[in-house]
């Protein structure tokens, strides 16, 4: 068990190494004088708007662009960025952040813009600072966005009050390009602040209402079966005959795992959430001079997981995660014998178990191919026994190892 710890460990450091490793994708780079470079860009998971691009050409040759040599870039199918100086609100419209009044403050910005939507009159971008996500629009006639106005601010009676002024400028666009009637002002009137629903206003301005947007941060989900060995063993302390020179032996069983993987963003695919269900039937011996204790003990197991992948390609991913365990378990055979009693009334019960109990993961492995994932798990351990009694007060404790292979279906990842 030892070398299984070191293995472990020595799974989680070594990718931290390899965590500077980027994800690299075709793209292109507009240069300031007009000129497209195409090869490949560092595609990034990120939460503000990504202004500056690690750029190599098909020499591997590797150059940084961002907005002072560059007047725009993109990954063809999934995203593109382009250049432009702007004024910019800088309210908040975190709720716990509010100030009393109206504020309207600007400032001008030189900026990337991720392109949303673009058609024949108006198109939507947006940009995502360190205050929050701004909507922008630009008219094809001319050379100046602007941004989408929309405030928040608290009113003397602490109720937050929102200024959404974005519907009339949409409105005033729409009457520009005779798009008019009920609707349009229906849809104007449902409209809320984000993307979808911004980008389903802006193209139908352009005629296009039916248009279907192509995703730039593409969700997936999907499944995965697998089998595991578990390795357990079941520790006693306190004032219980099986405690004295204990012999507790590590129990080996096998487990089926069914669960679905979730990517915010498929393209990149560096973070995810799990979720897994386990089954697993066991028996677990505790053994010492003085008493033997064995118990059948099936057990179901969901696991909310979160899972990062420090290194990150195709045909190689490795990754950590942790979670959290929640057993269910189901006790059959409970047999307690005890041979010499120190501690154990001849009247004596076996030990009294926890039908639900918690555990914490600490995991990591790799994936080959986007199919096959191997992966050792070592679960912190966890209190199943705990007896407060007169003559006997004591606790089981269970600490178990995995090791175990997953399949996947579905698209690479």
């Amino acid at each position: 068990m030892k070398q299984f710890y070191m293995f472990l460990v020595a799974a989680i450091l070594f990718p931290a190494i390899l965590s500077a490793q980027n994800t690299y994708k075709p793209g292109y780079v507009v240069t300031t004088q007009g000129d497209t470079l195409r090869g490949s860009l560092d595609y990034k998971e990120m939460n503000q708007t990504q202004q500056k691009v690690h750029f190599k050409d098909n020499s591997g040759k590797a150059t940084d662009y961002d907005i002072n040599n560059s007047k725009a870039f993109g990954f063809p199918g999934l995203e593109r960025f382009e250049a432009y100086t702007l004024p910019l609100s800088t309210d908040e419209i975190d709720p716990s952040k509010l100030g009393y009044k109206y504020d309207s403050t600007q400032l001008v910005a030189n900026v990337f813009l991720k392109v949303i939507t673009k058609g024949k009159y108006l198109a939507l971008f947006s940009y995502t600072d360190d205050i929050k996500t701004h909507f922008i629009v630009l008219e094809k006639k001319s050379k100046q966005p602007v941004e989408l106005s929309h405030h928040l601010f608290m009113n003397d009676n602490n109720v937050v009050v929102n200024v959404n002024r974005y519907r009339i400028q949409l409105s005033t666009y729409a009457e520009s390009y005779g798009q008019k009637g009920e609707a349009m002002a229906s849809l104007m009137q449902r409209a809320d602040y984000n993307s979808d629903d911004l980008a389903r206003v802006v193209n139908t301005i352009n005629g296009e209402a039916g248009k279907k947007m192509e995703s730039s941060q593409k969700s997936s989900a999907r499944f995965f079966v697998g089998a595991a060995i578990n390795g357990t063993r079941l520790d006693y302390k306190g004032y219980i005959d099986l405690v004295a020179n204990s012999q507790n032996h590590i129990n080996y069983y096998p487990q089926i795992n069914l669960g679905i993987d979730y990517y915010q963003n498929a393209e990149v695919a560096r973070l995810l959430l799990r979720g897994e269900l386990s089954f697993s039937n066991t028996t677990i011996k505790s053994i010492s001079p003085d008493a033997e204790h064995d118990i059948d003990m099936f057990t179901v197991t969901l696991q909310p997981q979160i899972i990062y992948n420090l290194f990150n390609t195709k045909p190689l991913k490795v990754f950590i995660g942790t979670g959290i365990l929640l057993h269910y378990s189901s006790i059959g055979k409970n047999v307690f014998t005890v041979t010499n009693r120190h501690f154990t009334p001849s009247t004596g019960n076996p030990p009294v178990f926890t039908n639900v109990w918690y555990g914490l993961p600490v995991k990591a492995g790799i994936m080959l191919n986007g199919k096959i994932e191997l992966y050792g798990a070592y679960n912190l351990p966890s209190t199943i026994v705990n007896v407060t009694q007169a003559t006997q007060d004591y606790t089981g404790t269970l600490t178990s190892f995995q090791a175990g292979i997953n399949y996947f279906f579905g698209g690479k990842k």
